[in-house]
């Protein structure tokens, strides 16, 4: 009877720390978003920012950034999960969420497209 007592203590330990260890479907805080430049003029506005800036290669978009093409003008977001998304001229979009539940393996990715 101990011994069964003990198991079903050290099993309910793992799971609930296995649940914690997730944050029981809060994001995972790994979302690593990247901007490739690929042609013309690329600008980013950062969250909490007035300024638009000249995007580098590789930059890091978070959320509340917002990214511009000017004409003639293209840019490849990579997200965190892996997929892609082409900006074509003349589009300016704002990252509103970047989210995926640990638990689940949902993604959620919304964004806001102002022009394009």
């Amino acid at each position: 009877m101990r011994k069964k007592l003990l198991l079903i203590l050290a099993l309910t330990i793992l799971v609930a720390s296995t649940a914690a260890g997730c944050g029981g479907g809060s994001p995972c805080p790994s979302t690593l978003t990247i901007l490739s430049i690929t042609e013309g003029e690329v600008l980013v506005m950062k969250e909490g920012t007035n300024d638009w800036v000249e995007a580098e290669a590789e930059m890091e978009l978070e959320v509340g950034d917002t990214i511009k093409t000017g004409g003639n003008s293209s840019a490849e977001i990579t997200f965190f999960d892996g997929s892609t998304m082409e900006l074509g001229a003349g589009t300016e979009i704002e990252i509103l969420s970047l989210d995926i539940a640990c638990d689940t393996g949902v993604t959620t990715i919304t964004l806001a497209q102002m022009i394009g």
